[in-house]
């Protein structure tokens, strides 16, 4: 829900201001050139993929964009100077001939720029921490798993069921954290520094 109200806030940032968005900070990870006949129709669209979002570097004919669920916005014209696309969002065109849209393919970044978000947030994945630890490390996760522990030589130190570690008195060391998730078989595995 946060990465949403983020994107759909920097959609209509862009929209609003008149600045040239194809000079975003975040660096551009790719160009991509479609041809209308390719991406013709609503059927046809493009999708953003998620991550990513896309400032348009040229294009000729008209060219439009929809929402995610595909609903269309008052004016869904794509303009060069004033449209950005988050990830999620389709563009596409009615014509069924030459024209083209240039796009450039930007990736979101933690850097602190306008375009930008905390990767960590939005990550739902199972984590082990603290990481680096001195004593006790924790999956954030209420479920419970059949962990074993190995040290760096693959000999297993500890066994046990549940959802965090006591490793205090363990040496100091790296060690491998592999957790069986009980009820859905999933493995986990982590590389663990005990200080």
């Amino acid at each position: 829900m946060k990465k949403l109200l983020i994107l759909v806030m920097l959609f209509f940032t862009s929209i609003t201001f008149t600045q040239d968005y194809n000079d975003v900070s975040n660096p551009i990870v790719d160009v991509a050139v479609f041809k209308a006949y390719e991406v013709n129709g609503l059927e046809n669209a493009l999708t953003v993929p998620e991550g990513y979002f896309v400032t348009i570097a040229d294009k000729d004919g008209t060219w439009y964009w929809r929402f995610p669920d595909g609903t269309p916005a008052s004016d869904g014209t794509i303009d060069i100077e004033r449209t950005t696309l988050p990830g999620g969002f389709k563009f596409y065109s009615e014509n069924n001939n030459e024209d083209h849209i240039i796009v450039y393919v930007h990736e979101y970044s933690s850097s602190g720029s306008t375009f930008s978000y905390t990767e960590a947030e939005l990550d739902n994945s199972v984590k082990l921490f603290p990481n680096p630890t001195t004593s006790e490390v924790a999956l954030n996760s209420e479920k419970t798993y059949e962990i074993e522990v190995f040290d760096i030589l693959g000999n297993k130190v500890m066994e046990l069921v549940g959802n965090s570690i006591n490793m205090e008195h363990l040496s100091n060391a790296t060690y491998i954290v592999n957790a069986l998730d009980v009820e859905t078989q999933e493995s986990l595995s982590y590389k663990v520094i005990k200080k």
